[in-house]
């Protein structure tokens, strides 16, 4: 079963109605978190991701759409983690159409509701400045405060490096995580969160020392 989940929004879905050809994001929204919940209970995540980008954020937008790519995080994430992300195909599908018809539609539906769902599951606003990936948990249906990772790519390659080193560094903090303890949700999303500020500080200090160095050799010659 794939690790990765993209509910297929309906441009077209009013309040609670459900189109066969996709998710109204009310219906999402209901069925949320009891989806983590029963990936966690049937052993297909440890932890969760949301992938999140918007019409400004192209490079985002084709790693994920690339069934390459898309398979490539998918075996990343394994049995370790459910990353999701919102696909927009039907919106596309329907701005494409008006744009031929010589309209020209705003960025309006579905992407209010997304950030009505993202304002009440995660109470964070989107658009960002950059596309975020969301590391969360779920303790007995009840999310808790994400992770917020950045996305800072400019190009289909390094988003897709980028989204891929995020992944792994979450599988490796919890890989080892045996069967007696998976049960302690709030304990391995610390593991993530840890790992993250650990390689923050490294990178950070990898910064510090390169710039010593050019210091070191400019004033040296």
């Amino acid at each position: 079963q794939s690790a990765l989940f993209a509910p297929v929004l309906s441009s077209g879905a009013t309040g609670d109605a459900y189109h066969p050809d996709g998710f109204s994001i009310e219906e999402f929204a209901r069925k949320f978190s009891g989806i983590c919940s029963s990936h966690r209970e049937a052993g297909r995540a440890l932890a969760f991701a949301f992938i999140l980008f918007d019409y400004e954020h192209p490079e985002v937008r084709k790693v994920l759409f690339d069934q390459t790519y898309w398979d490539a995080l998918d075996k990343i994430s394994g049995q370790y983690l459910t990353v999701f992300s919102f696909n927009l195909k039907l919106e596309e599908n329907s701005r494409t159409k008006s744009r031929a018809g010589g309209h020209h539609p705003a960025n309006k539906q579905p992407l209010h509701g997304v950030n009505t769902f993202l304002e009440a599951q995660f109470h964070i606003k989107f658009p960002q400045s950059c596309p975020l990936i969301l590391f969360f948990q779920v303790q007995e249906d009840q999310i808790l405060p994400p992770y917020v990772y950045e996305i800072k790519a400019e190009s289909v390659e390094s988003a897709f490096r980028e989204i891929k080193s995020a992944l792994s560094e979450a599988v490796e903090s919890v890989k080892e995580v045996q069967p007696e303890f998976k049960g302690n949700t709030r304990e391995i999303f610390d593991l993530i969160k840890q790992n993250f500020a650990q390689r923050k500080v490294l990178r950070k200090a990898t910064v510090f020392v390169n710039i010593a160095r050019q210091t070191k050799d400019l004033f040296s010659r």
